[in-house]
């Protein structure tokens, strides 16, 4: 349904769900060598590991390889770092200190967490502890990841290939009352190809683009399109 909306033919649909489809799998398996790593108290120790191979996840799905300098090889490489870098770091802030209380002023230090689990202390925190981790670490994760990367990957491809080709570009929505506000400002709009939209305070060449620095709350979960015209 992610992609069922969009304004983009059935070939373009099915790249996207096919490559989605991979990419959940790939990061629950991830995530499941991570819960194992937090068991044994050395998730800590694996987090430049995690980076390292989500890159190399990204670098695989565009067949970009990491000393290459063309452009679209460089948006690649830096949508790779930066989108690593921060599903860790979120991993990170959420599941290694687990709020002992639903107050939150009291916080369970990683080097216990392992023990915490297993043992079960507090029936109340062992159960909220193992929420936060099914939260950050499950099914529903891996697929909005799996959605959203999947989705950049081919507006990324596809906007690139346009500039060879097309001279103007034209944003389109879902059209629906799930679509921001921002986003349903810019239904219709067109523009030179090279030039960015103005997302609310963001700028992006193309739904979904964080090249210019554009804010995650524009870009996740977007089901917009961008269409190319000669």
């Amino acid at each position: 349904m992610y992609f069922a909306v969009m304004l983009i033919t059935n070939p373009q649909k099915t790249r996207r769900i096919l490559l989605a489809e991979e990419l959940e799998n790939w990061f629950m398996d991830l995530f499941d060598e991570e819960y194992e790593d937090i068991l044994e108290g050395t998730f800590k120790d694996n987090q430049e590991i995690y980076i390292d191979r989500i890159i190399d996840k990204y670098l695989e799905i565009t067949g970009v390889s990491m000393t290459a300098t063309d452009s679209y090889s460089k948006s690649v490489i830096d949508k790779a770092v930066k989108t690593a870098s921060e599903i860790q770091e979120t991993t990170w802030r959420n599941i290694v200190t687990v709020p002992l209380s639903k107050s939150k002023d009291e916080w369970f230090p990683e080097d216990r967490m392992a023990e915490f689990i297993k043992s079960g202390i507090g029936f109340g925190t062992a159960m909220f502890a193992t929420a936060e981790l099914a939260k950050w670490l499950g099914r529903e994760r891996a697929n909005l990841i799996a959605l959203n990367e999947a989705n950049w990957k081919w507006n990324n491809e596809e906007y690139f290939d346009a500039l060879e080709t097309y001279k103007t570009k034209i944003w389109h929505t879902a059209l629906d009352e799930k679509v921001r506000l921002t986003h349903m400002s810019l239904e219709g709009v067109q523009l030179p190809v090279n030039e960015p939209f103005h997302v609310g305070s963001s700028l992006m060449m193309f739904a979904t683009d964080s090249s210019l620095g554009a804010s995650i709350s524009e870009i996740a979960n977007c089901r917009c399109t961008t269409e190319y015209k000669k």
